[in-house]
């Protein structure tokens, strides 16, 4: 079985301005347990269900640019997606 991480939400505690950090230490945490690929949704606003509309949100391109971005020497294994819906998932090929 291959499992995938979706990180649905960018409003953690300590606020924006720790969101790049933040995010690249839960996709290293995630290739350091063996995910098979990690996704962003396609959303400029966060959507119902997950939080208020003026949560902090990255457009799901720009997450993925970032999760590229991991230290030298580190594993790089994990694929990347966009979700732009629950039926239908693009998973983009490095």
């Amino acid at each position: 079985m291959k499992v995938g991480l979706q990180i649905p939400s960018f409003t953690w505690p300590d606020g924006a301005s720790k969101l790049a950090s933040n995010l690249k230490n839960i996709v290293q945490a995630a290739e350091e347990a063996g995910f098979y690929s990690l996704w962003a949704m396609d959303h400029f606003f966060q959507i119902n269900g997950v939080g208020p509309v003026e949560n902090d949100m990255l457009e799901g391109y720009s997450a993925l640019t970032s999760w590229t971005d991991v230290p030298a020497g580190a594993e790089k294994n994990a694929r990347l997606g966009q979700a732009s819906c629950p039926e239908r998932a693009i998973e983009i090929e490095e």
